[in-house]
């Protein structure tokens, strides 16, 4: 018997609608993945069998073959077992396939069948609302990002029992409710510019940055204050709106970091990098593209402490982020875009003792190495 649930894969930050095709043949019993699956896709199959016969439904003793439709796009990514293991208990006979058409749905599978959270949701539920989809089932674990949706139905499930039943219509599931982000749901503000003593002229340059999204360069001694000041610049920021709350949050859905966002939606993301930070995290990229933290810092601020440690690679390589606002990763698969519209601040010290021009301390540095520290910088 043939079934099909619709679920979907990323790609960068871009969505795309996938079908899981199940289908029970006569052969020897086995579970067969087709394709174009990736590691983290082949593996599933071994965590839907366990979560399947742990949920007391048993398995079929048959071959089953799962087609990952469209076929030439390669699939990556855990979000793909519960659409298997639904799609599975359709072609089986266990579930009705009229009862399952209306509903798309993602999440990882535990071997006793818990639902676990998954990388990248928010984009995922994007295009399958953009696809026209308006039931979503989804693990319970991703739900805080989707308090961003208003317009569409979805589920939050802890079991692939829930699932079940809710398709049975033995315990029909809770919607989750979207919900306004207003500045009052963030967490409360602990950094202001009011702490900052003195350096009034460092702060009117702050404000001149932020009025017009100027690149900011602070040069000084040691604990004058530069990354004092720099951490507090989101504080002067605007709030960001609803579409850029939607897109901030997507980027760090992809990246697996939206920890680092929870309760500071509305605020402009701050991302200060070590200067050891390698070229490919700085922009972004990979063999499956994740953003990096100029994107990461989309809407918001980058600051880059002790800028002439940067390697120069990486350096030379925020131009065009800086000058188009976006990264255009390409690989063999395709290509990707991820924006990088930030405010661009950094930190130097004048030399590499940290003391030319200091009028308490006397500068170590020779005129070579003085002329060595700058040159690290082009225009």
């Amino acid at each position: 018997m043939y079934s099909a649930i619709q679920t979907a894969t990323l790609w960068g930050l871009q969505g795309e609608s996938v079908t899981v095709e199940t289908d029970l043949l006569p052969g020897l019993p086995g579970l067969t993945l087709v394709g174009l699956p990736d590691q983290s896709v082949k593996e599933s199959k071994e965590r839907v069998r366990s979560a399947i016969l742990n949920c007391g439904f048993g398995f079929p003793g048959r071959k089953i073959v799962v087609n990952l439709s469209p076929a030439d796009r390669r699939k990556d990514g855990s979000h793909f077992d519960l659409p298997i293991a639904i799609g599975i208990l359709c072609a089986w006979g266990k579930l009705d396939q009229t009862e399952v058409e209306d509903y798309a749905m993602i999440g990882e599978l535990s071997l006793n069948g818990d639902v676990r959270g998954v990388k990248g949701a928010l984009p995922l539920i994007l295009a399958l609302r953009s696809q026209g989809w308006k039931k979503i089932i989804l693990p319970l674990e991703n739900a805080g990002e989707m308090e961003l949706i208003r317009d569409i139905k979805l589920y939050g499930v802890e079991h692939l029992q829930q699932v079940t039943a809710h398709l049975q219509g033995s315990r029909p599931l809770r919607l989750l409710q979207g919900e306004t982000i207003q500045e009052s749901d963030t967490k409360p503000q602990t950094e202001d510019f009011c702490q900052v003593v003195g350096q009034e002229t460092a702060k009117r340059c702050v404000v001149l940055a932020c009025g017009g999204m100027h690149g900011l360069l602070m040069n000084g001694s040691p604990g004058v204050g530069k990354t004092m000041i720099a951490s507090r610049i989101p504080t002067v920021l605007p709030a960001l709106t609803y579409d850029e709350i939607l897109q901030v949050t997507g980027i760090y859905s992809a990246a697996g970091a939206l920890y680092e966002r929870e309760g500071e939606f509305s605020r402009p993301p701050f991302r200060a990098p070590h200067y050891s930070i390698s070229a490919s995290a700085l922009i972004g990229g990979g063999q499956n593209p994740k953003p990096g933290e100029v994107s990461l810092a989309h809407n918001g601020v980058l600051f880059l402490d002790e800028l002439p440690l940067f390697e120069r690679k990486a350096l030379e390589l925020l131009r065009t982020p800086l000058e188009k606002g976006e990264v255009h990763v390409s690989r063999i698969r395709g290509n990707c875009v991820f924006p990088s519209r930030f405010l661009l601040v950094a930190a130097a010290n004048p030399c590499a003792c940290g003391y030319y021009g200091d009028p308490h301390r006397q500068c170590r540095c020779t005129a070579s190495q003085l002329e060595q520290y700058r040159r690290k910088l082009s225009g």
